[in-house]
């Protein structure tokens, strides 16, 4: 049966609106009942830091853009190896019912608290002991994205050096648009104009003299010196605009992304189903459910957007009738990311892989299962070949422009992901040394000291980073974050019930998806821990793989541990909602 990626987009947009309007609007209007005339803590906790009114659309962008990361590229090109209809029901699915309500609770939970994490909200809502639990699951969580996501750039600029080069102009042009819109007050059209022309002027740059370093933990050791400045840096003078910035880039992909599926009028090559146990996580047997949630991190759901709004966005919320917009129609534009990804691909890949690989076409599509393996062992390069060639077959444009704007798109996600990440592993680790500023207040203003908090997280994520070993911490990375939104939703169910003294009915719209996710990703975790980390360590210890040894060591310890603070908090949850209940 010939099926195009055109019909599918087309069925997702109505798909996406109607929720929007109805779904969404319920929960803005009718649970949440969002009200302008309610002071956000960006206005009512001022400090030109952190707690900092944005514009709807600076802020929409800044929220886009970190969340989006590379998740939403990674995660869908990787899933294909099942076959395209898995990965494309599960992100049309879960995004609605799951990912958007998560972002838009999370978003309004937290302004309601001081901007607090999602964390805080926790101990407000349940128990302190549910909040420090959480704190210390957020921390091990954000250590493993920051080691997926370190890896991850690193691939794209050793693959795409044309990339590296457009990213490093790009970063002080989002410093400079920054200073035009906040110290210079430009108005906002002009500054996106200019903007947008320097941007392109970067491209250009990055066409013309692509930057080659071949040497991995150089590439590694230089993306741990940026995430720790991005950490402690003002919002305004970095973030701000250069997420703002993102969203062109991420639109320019998505609009081009489309209308070159349509115009190519390529069907879609890939099987609907290739296996159900296809080989994608750590080289093991897979199976589609519950794995699915150890590839597809983000496009679908991510717990780690609960912490992007509650962690920044919420200090600089403008108004609370922003948060529909933001919170649950940014979540549905990572969906727009992760199914153009992945249509792309389904589309495209085998054309890319018979060019780059010098095999004929006819043999590649008369065995498919080589280009299942290839989306495996080599996802960035599948993506951003598959991508180029959407724009070679849509506009006859060189396939080494196209695969520049790819990599571009892959790379300004995936730092604007690092820098946001280190962010909220500063606020969480503050968080969490908070009990010591009346114990033991000269510890507190060390430990919690901006510069310091800062390279708590990113040191050990980068020590991961390292290894390289992307098929092994990406999928523990996944399987930490989608168990973050469980645990995140069941809280902000809990928060719709409690404080907001909705209707059981009405929480049980928050509580059930997130129960089913829990099972999930609970489930997919042990699986990973068993089949995948522990095997991992006992191969290093048999062959003597110092390399294979730490990260077994490592990727099995730390998923323990999630799992046993997974349990602690289900256990507290029940707890506390059973005395709850009796008074």
């Amino acid at each position: 049966m010939t099926i195009y990626a055109w019909l599918i987009l087309l069925l997702l947009g109505v798909w996406y609106i109607l929720f929007y309007k109805f779904y969404g609007g319920y929960f803005h209007k009718r649970i949440a009942e969002a009200k302008d005339e309610n002071i956000t803590p960006a206005h009512k906790y001022f400090d030109g830091i952190d707690y900092v009114p944005a514009n709807k659309y600076i802020l929409y962008g800044h929220h886009v853009g970190a969340i989006a990361g590379t998740g939403p590229i990674a995660g869908p090109t990787m899933a294909m190896a099942w076959g395209w209809l898995p990965g494309i029901l599960w992100i049309a699915i879960a995004n609605v019912v799951l990912g958007a309500v998560h972002d838009y609770l999370a978003l309004i939970a937290s302004i309601r608290h001081e901007g607090k994490t999602i964390a805080f909200v926790s101990g407000q809502v349940l128990s302190k002991r549910t909040q420090y639990i959480f704190q210390w699951y957020i921390l091990f969580a954000l250590i493993l994205i920051i080691a997926a996501f370190v890896i991850f750039d690193v691939q794209v600029f050793m693959s795409t050096p044309s990339t590296a080069t457009a990213i490093l102009w790009f970063m002080p042009i989002a410093i400079f648009v920054g200073v035009l819109i906040y110290k210079l007050n430009f108005k906002l059209p002009y500054a996106i104009v200019t903007g947008v022309v320097l941007l392109l002027l970067a491209m250009y740059a990055g066409y013309k003299l692509p930057l080659v370093i071949n040497n991995f933990n150089a590439w590694i050791t230089i993306l741990l010196i940026y995430g720790w400045m991005a950490g402690w840096l003002p919002l305004w003078y970095f973030l701000q605009p250069r997420d703002f910035l993102n969203v062109y880039i991420m639109w320019g992909g998505i609009i081009l992304g489309v209308i070159g599926l349509i115009l190519a009028r390529t069907p879609i090559q890939l099987d609907a189903l290739s296996s159900f146990t296809w080989k994608v996580v750590g080289g093991q047997p897979s199976p589609v459910y519950p794995t699915i949630v150890l590839v597809i991190a983000c496009g679908a759901l991510s717990g780690f957007h609960s912490l992007v709004a509650s962690g920044t966005t919420a200090r600089q919320l403008n108004s609370e009738l922003d948060a529909r917009a933001i919170g649950y129609g940014g979540m549905l534009t990572e969906g727009l990311v992760a199914m153009t990804v992945a249509l792309s691909v389904a589309t495209m890949i085998p054309f890319a892989y018979s060019y780059y690989n010098n095999v004929p076409l006819d043999q590649v599509l008369a065995n498919k299962s080589v280009l299942y393996n290839y989306v495996v062992s080599s996802t960035l390069p599948s993506f951003i070949r598959s991508y180029g060639f959407v724009w070679y077959k849509a506009f006859d444009i060189p396939l080494a422009i196209g695969t520049l704007f790819a990599g571009l798109w892959f790379a300004t996600f995936d730092f604007a992901v690092l820098d946001t990440t280190n962010r909220l592993a500063r606020f969480t680790w503050n968080e969490i040394v908070e009990p010591l500023r009346i114990r033991a207040p000269t510890a507190h203003k060390i430990l919690s000291n901006r510069y310091l908090g800062s390279l708590v997280a990113l040191l050990i994520g980068g020590s991961l980073a390292y290894t390289g070993a992307l098929n092994y911490v990406y999928p523990a990375f996944a399987g930490a974050n989608q168990l973050l939104a469980a645990l995140a939703l069941i809280t902000t169910s809990s928060y719709v019930y409690y404080e907001l003294r909705r209707s059981l009915k009405q929480s049980l719209l928050a509580f059930v998806p997130a129960f089913f996710l829990w099972i999930t990703v609970t489930s997919a975790l042990f699986w990973y821990e068993f089949k995948v980390a522990i095997p991992k360590l006992q191969t290093g210890l048999a062959t003597g793989n110092g390399t294979a040894i730490y990260l077994g060591a490592s990727l099995s310890t730390m998923v323990a541990i999630l799992l046993i603070l997974d349990i602690l908090l289900i256990l507290e949850f029940i707890n506390v909602t059973r005395k709850k209940r009796k008074k």
